[in-house]
């Protein structure tokens, strides 16, 4: 029995490790094509355990699968980029099913475990292998690492902060290996001077700060509400209406930045129209590489994320993402410190998605999906004693 649970621990890992591919193993292709079959092996085995245990995906999870089936529709009728369209449907939908598997099993802190493991080793490969390669490991593509460009480096590191902090919790790993992992993150940041990192982590803070100042201890089922939507405001009067205009003396003259937020909101201003005379109902599906705004030289993504959702997945497609989302940001208890710190996380990624495009990036999810199964995680002996009650 004991050989068997290690085969099968052993196996599991491997089966969630096959979802995250590090961006460098796309330029060779028996590594590719190894993730690739590895990743569809994956979704099999998650749904034949969830039709054993007969466990049933929740409403959000349902919002995934909705988005991801409108994206595959789409780009197969207006033949778009379907292998990478299919690729990140299935990682995306294997991974929320395995969430929920191990939620509904009372072992989550297993799985937490498992991507605990997944990203301390990413990060430390990325960061060797930085230092080793600082132009970049593959020699046709500049400034290509281990786990990608320098700015995907970013989601790696905070949903690796977010796991450990969630493993610490559940007393899944030692102080020790918690530090570990902050310090790798960190190196992972700071050595390539990510500008969107940095402002993630202020976001994140400041978040912090605000939620304990108001609703530590507190329950209220409807901030999450206000939190998604806020973020959808925000995100609409910068697009569309240009309000960073009014702290021009704040961006110009002491971030010393540009009011066109390094040439996005030219980018947005061509991309608006494109939405406008297209498929806007279920979209347009994934063009290559997402990209598809024509500026300067070539086509660009929209370089953000609410434009390119209602561009790919048009307004349905758009609702079912938000919604997904919205659902991570439920509770039915007070808060606490440490319910807030990833709340605080979820935030930043929300504002970030004002210039910067994260559904295309595994990673990000894993942050809402420990935001939706927090309370599981903020009381493990509660949640782990329910098993021994069933």
């Amino acid at each position: 029995m004991k050989k068997y649970n290690i085969f099968s621990n052993l196996y599991m890992l491997l089966m969630i490790l096959f979802l995250f591919e590090p961006n460098i193993f796309v330029k060779y292709s028996s590594i590719n094509y190894l993730y690739i079959g590895g990743a569809v092996l994956s979704l099999i085995t998650i749904i034949l355990l969830l039709i054993k245990k007969s466990i049933k995906p929740k409403k959000p999870i349902i919002f995934v699968i909705i988005w991801k089936l409108i994206a595959l529709f789409t780009t197969i009728i207006y033949s778009g980029d379907i292998l990478k369209c299919g690729y990140q449907s299935v990682v995306l939908i294997t991974l929320v099913l395995y969430a929920e598997y191990f939620y509904e099993t009372k072992r989550i802190d297993v799985f937490l475990g498992k991507l605990n493991t997944i990203f301390n080793v990413y990060l430390t490969i990325n960061f060797i292998t930085y230092l080793l390669y600082p132009t970049g490991i593959y020699a046709e593509a500049h400034n290509l690492y281990f786990l990608g460009i320098r700015t995907r480096f970013t989601e790696y590191a905070f949903a690796a902060i977010v796991t450990a902090i969630s493993c610490y919790k559940c007393k899944k790993i030692s102080k020790f290996s918690l530090v570990y992992t902050i310090i790798v993150c960190v190196l992972n940041i700071i050595l390539p001077n990510i500008g969107t990192a940095y402002v993630g982590i202020i976001i994140a803070l400041l978040s912090y700060i605000i939620l304990n100042g108001i609703f530590l201890k507190k329950k209220n089922t409807k901030f999450g509400r206000y939190i998604v939507l806020g973020s959808l405001i925000a995100t609409i009067l910068i697009v569309f209406f240009r309000i960073q205009d009014i702290f021009s003396v704040i961006i110009v003259n002491l971030l010393h930045k540009d009011l066109t937020l390094t040439e996005r909101t030219l980018i947005w201003d061509r991309t608006i129209p494109i939405i406008k005379s297209s498929h806007y109902i279920l979209g347009n599906g994934y063009s290559n590489d997402g990209n598809f705004v024509l500026f300067g030289n070539g086509l660009w993504q929209a370089h953000n994320q609410l434009l390119q959702l209602l561009y790919e997945v048009g307004f349905i497609g758009t609702f079912a993402f938000y919604n997904y989302i919205l659902a991570s940001f439920s509770i039915t208890k007070k808060n606490t410190k440490y319910m807030n710190l990833i709340i605080a996380f979820a935030v930043a990624i929300l504002i970030m998605m004002i210039t910067e495009i994260y559904s295309y990036y595994l990673p990000t999810f894993v942050i809402f999906i420990i935001l939706y199964y927090r309370e599981a995680f903020d009381n493990i002996s509660e949640y782990k004693g329910e098993m021994k009650n069933d």
